[in-house]
């Protein structure tokens, strides 16, 4: 029995927009180029060197004064020797003032729950750490963190937890105005979003097709 399949044409109009997507966002960035001065590329900077790591706490539970080193990686600083608890900080100094001030970590997040100071200051927390500096994995994730606009000078730092055999900050750390942070983001995953809609939308029209195959043949067994 040759069975009816009445959705192709919806299918069709769905990959088309899926494949005109990307090229539409160039084209838009193609003529918005010499439009606006203030750029992705002038409202975000990569916090890329300068960083400095310390294995544990200090004794009074503070942020650590002494035994700092220069990190040239965020993820998996030497001489761990099996130590849980990570430290990294990084001078925040940008060009210009900022209103709307924000730290991203991008998709690839941390390793496993980390902590994010402001002097000693905590402003953000993720996941579940207990008072013995103890957590579980949270996933990972891009972070948002709004700061303070007065960032300037100010020493931002990471207390990282984990027990696995990898530990630190995997993601690129940005500091820029909130709102190009934002765009940055969903311009980065613009794919993945399309591509995630697309594959719910395969799903959807495969149990419709099932269903009505069902109706039509009956139920076919497995066993």
């Amino acid at each position: 029995m040759k069975l009816k399949f009445p959705y192709f044409p919806l299918i069709t109009l769905f990959m088309i927009v899926l494949f005109l997507t990307p090229a539409m966002g160039l084209f838009q960035e193609f003529f918005n180029k010499d439009k606006n001065n203030l750029t992705a590329q002038t409202l975000q900077y990569q916090l890329l060197n300068n960083w400095e790591y310390h294995w544990g706490d200090s004794e009074d539970g503070t942020t650590p004064e002494f035994g700092w080193k220069s990190a040239k990686s965020l993820i998996n600083p030497p001489k761990r020797n099996k130590r849980t608890i990570l430290w990294l900080r990084n001078k925040m100094v940008y060009k210009e003032a900022l209103n709307d001030p924000a730290i991203l970590i991008d998709g690839k997040g941390a390793l496993l729950t980390f902590e994010m100071f402001i002097k000693d200051q905590r402003v953000y927390k993720f996941g579940k750490l207990d008072s013995s500096g103890k957590g579980n994995f949270s996933g990972l994730s891009s972070h948002l963190i709004p700061i303070d606009t007065d960032f300037q000078g100010q020493t931002l730092s990471f207390r990282i937890f984990s027990d696995y055999s990898n530990i630190g900050v995997r993601g690129k750390v940005f500091l820029g105005s909130k709102s190009d942070l934002i765009q940055k983001t969903i311009k980065k995953d613009i794919h993945s979003f399309v591509i995630g809609l697309f594959m719910i939308f395969i799903g959807i029209m495969d149990l419709i097709v099932y269903k009505k195959n069902v109706q039509t043949i009956g139920s076919v067994s497995m066993f």
